[in-house]
């Protein structure tokens, strides 16, 4: 059947135009926020992966105590190694700052090649090229000179590092800290001209798969050649951006979907005011022989139509205008290429297509059974039969009492719903606020149950030069330990005589394992 009353849908839009517009521009903003976010990683995470495979990134580095001789170069090739270069570094002081470090390495011809996004890499034996992040901190570019190591250094080109897209000068490292630590990339002559004894040996290279890895790393311990070795999977320089991107779609997934439900109640309370104002309409086309189910369709068609308008418009403002810019705040502490917002299946499911369904199912849902109520009581403008209150002895109360319950009674579900949107909103208010405080503590925390003032990692075991000294020697290894079925690597602490650690055990089959792990 026909519906008559949905001729008025263009009046009730003119009539409530404030009203719909509002709801429709938050569900807009909510929206376009949410596809930037998405649209950004997904960019980001494309963009990286064909990066890492235009540069050949490494599947593992190991740190040597020498070089390796022609014969290890071959050895390695039949241990599976597909690719092998010599990423040696040395970390120097650099723009006449003492407490600056920037880490030089000689520019890569086969692993981790440099993507040179302006200038061009460094030729000459006084010419340097800086990691983006590394020359943007310090506010120079191209063409400009700084010291380096007691030499003076030109830039010749800024560059993005595929293994060091976070930009750690310790795998340890929480964040990266661009006040004290950098990278650059120089010539191969100007790498030789560095004292050897600055240098770490460092090599990286790409394998056929993880168990030749293994091998690589179990004929160059037989060799006495290894320190340490990291791969890929382990490396934060190069997976945590992967991490963080898929704890950040995670959570922005369920804000969203809370969002959704959210702007959904709204309009239910739009549609729910409508039937309220014409019950009366709507208890005739009951008596005329028009279903609930059709009923409720005509008081869907205007939300869906907003809802539908404003999730696409947000969706594509969010790609195309703001995708990049989101993507660069949400990722400031990385160091990425450059990239574009990227519109896929998914980002049009939880824009588009979940909006409008959570806002069918919903608001369908409650406004059928808004409408559960017999023609008579809507014709006479009885909408809500309030069922339930009228159980209330109130006999014995005075009336201002038994006024001032029932009232309270009637709208008890609107002010559960404003009770819980208050709260939410002074929980993440206080959240927000409590944030910076909570870290500045948990930081002097961590300060404070510091075990040493320094720790130092060395190549072989050494005495310090005074005997008073107060130190404590701790050996260190690292293995692969599979539990649950997960693969993981877990460092070995070692302490002389058992002391260091609360509650450690003397006996060699024991272990004390920390909570985090």
């Amino acid at each position: 059947m026909v519906m008559p009353i949905d001729k008025r849908i263009k009046r009730e839009l003119k009539k409530n135009f404030m009203r719909y517009f509002l709801a429709a521009l938050i569900l807009f903003f909510g929206i376009t926020m949410i596809s930037a976010f998405f649209s950004s990683t997904d960019g980001i995470l494309d963009t990286l992966s064909s990066e890492r495979e235009k540069c050949s990134i490494e599947d593992a580095n190991v740190t040597l105590v020498s070089k390796l001789s022609d014969e290890n170069e071959k050895k390695l090739e039949e241990y599976g190694v597909k690719k092998l270069e010599n990423t040696s570094y040395a970390d120097l002081n650099a723009f006449d700052d003492e407490d600056y470090e920037l880490r030089v390495f000689k520019v890569r011809t086969e692993v981790d090649k440099l993507t040179v996004t302006e200038g061009s890499l460094p030729e000459k034996t006084d010419e340097i090229a800086l990691e983006e992040k590394t020359a943007a901190a310090k506010e120079v570019s191209v063409g400009d000179k700084f010291d380096v190591d007691g030499k003076e250094y030109v830039i010749s080109g800024i560059v993005n590092v595929v293994d060091y897209n976070n930009v750690l000068k310790s795998v340890t490292s929480g964040v990266s800290n661009f006040d004290v630590f950098g990278v650059g990339f120089v010539s191969e002559d100007s790498f030789k001209d560095i004292s050897s004894d600055k240098i770490t040996i460092q090599y990286s290279f790409t394998a056929e798969n993880e168990d030749d890895i293994d091998s690589v790393s179990d004929y160059l311990k037989d060799e006495n050649l290894m320190m340490s070795i990291l791969k890929r999977t382990d490396n934060p320089r190069i997976k945590s951006i992967d991490d963080k991107t898929a704890t950040m779609k995670a959570e922005v997934t369920l804000i969203g979907i809370v969002f959704i439900f959210l702007i959904s109640f709204i309009f239910y309370v739009m549609s729910s005011a409508s039937i309220e104002k014409d019950s009366t309409f709507i208890g005739t086309l009951f008596s005329m022989g028009y279903t609930r189910g059709e009923i409720v369709r005509h008081y869907l068609k205007l939300p869906l139509i907003v809802t539908i308008i404003a999730s696409v418009g947000g969706m594509l403002t969010g790609t195309l205008c703001l995708s990049e810019s989101i993507g660069k705040t949400s990722y400031s502490s990385y160091s990425l290429p450059s990239f574009a917002g990227k519109i896929n299946a998914y980002l049009v499911v939880l824009c588009c297509i979940m909006p409008f369904v959570i806002q069918l199912v919903t608001n369908g849902l409650l406004l059928s059974k808004r409408l559960n109520i017999t023609p008579v009581k809507l014709m006479r403008g009885k909408t809500m039969s309030g069922k339930g209150f009228r159980k209330v002895k109130l006999e014995n109360k005075s009336f201002p009492v038994k006024m001032y319950i029932r009232i309270m009674l009637r709208g008890l579900k609107n002010q559960l719903v404003l009770f819980l949107g208050i709260f939410i909103a002074m929980f993440f208010l206080v959240m927000g606020f409590g944030m910076k405080d909570t870290l500045k503590e948990y930081v002097k925390d961590v300060d404070s149950n510091s075990m040493y003032e320094y720790a130092y990692i060395l190549k072989a075991p050494c005495e310090p030069e005074n005997d008073d000294a107060d130190y404590q020697k701790v050996t260190i290894g690292g293995f692969q330990v599979t539990y649950s079925g997960i693969n993981m690597k877990l460092n070995v602490y070692g302490y002389e005589d058992g002391e260091g650690v609360d509650s450690i055990s003397k006996n060699k089959d024991e272990i004390v394992i920390s909570d985090s792990t």
